[in-house]
């Protein structure tokens, strides 16, 4: 999926192995994490298979490298965009972590769920704020279709993340009637 990110994020802009993983946290890093471990084997691959291409840029005293999409970048994008939708398996830190949670004191259960929740405010907050930004770049203009999937996805986030904190606030309040003092 890391790959598919990277070309759907070059078709609008150039990017450096750094401004990508940027672009990335400030996107579809709030559904899909990478870290600049990851990002970099990718685009190496990705410009083994032609997709990208490179050009050396200076940028001061350094070098920056710069990777563009290339045509055929382009149609494997396009290829896999057009695919239907599929469900895919859930990949979740939380839930790992909730699965074995029965092994801590009540304790360390209920301020491990109060600091999860505190955290998912935080990321619907920011959500919230990346949403804002849009539509005030929108200046009453209708989106195109690029900034109106954007604020959909934004808006599934939103539901997404305060429907867990829902679900963990509630897990929270049954563990401290059952067990928890």
């Amino acid at each position: 999926m890391l790959d598919k990110i990277i070309l759907g994020l070059l078709q609008f802009n150039e990017h450096s192995a750094y401004s990508l993983q940027k672009s990335m946290q400030e996107s579809t890093g709030f559904f899909y994490g990478a870290s600049q471990g990851n990002i970099n084997p990718t685009l190496k691959r990705l410009k083994a298979e032609k997709l990208v291409r490179t050009k050396d840029v200076a940028t001061g005293k350094r070098k920056s490298v710069m990777y563009n999409l290339t045509k055929a970048g382009q149609n494997t994008f396009d290829i896999w965009l057009q695919k239907s939708v599929t469900v895919g398996r859930v990949r979740d830190d939380a839930l790992v972590k909730l699965f074995f949670m029965g092994q801590l004191s009540p304790a360390t259960v209920k301020k491990n769920l109060t600091e999860f929740c505190e955290e998912l405010k935080s990321t619907i907050q920011a959500l919230a704020f990346l949403r804002g930004d849009i539509h005030e770049k929108l200046q009453g203009r209708k989106p195109t279709d690029v900034e109106r999937f954007r604020l959909e996805t934004l808006n599934y986030g939103i539901d997404f993340y305060e429907f867990n904190l829902r679900w963990y606030e509630d897990l929270t309040k049954r563990e401290s009637s059952s067990k928890l003092t």
